[in-house]
């Protein structure tokens, strides 16, 4: 096998490593209120265009919201990102941060 193939066969196997750990992290809760610095929450769900990452960080006097959204194809680049607060979270995205907030009033 040549230097080439070898270069190759480990740019595959990268790529396929690299699909397999993002694929796992869909539908799997990031629970970090208990964290020193900044207590997070994060979730990533599958929708029918896109991924998207929903996460909220808990600050003293308020929580920050922060919405992104990646491609379903190869390398999953974000082509969506927002930061919102309380009074500005669109309706269709308001559902899931409340199941997200219950996890700092533990």
């Amino acid at each position: 096998m040549t230097r080439r193939e070898e270069m190759h066969l480990k740019d595959k196997q990268r790529k396929e490593n690299e699909k397999q750990d993002f694929l796992q992290n869909i539908g799997v809760l990031h629970d970090n209120t208990d964290g020193i610095t900044i207590p997070s929450v994060e979730i990533m769900v599958e929708s029918e265009q896109c991924y998207i990452s929903y996460y909220i960080s808990k600050y003293p006097n308020c929580f920050s919201y922060h919405i992104s959204m990646y491609k379903k194809d190869y390398p999953f680049p974000v082509y969506y990102s927002k930061d919102f607060r309380e009074n500005e979270i669109p309706a269709k995205y308001s559902k899931q941060f409340k199941e997200l907030e219950t996890y700092f009033n533990k």
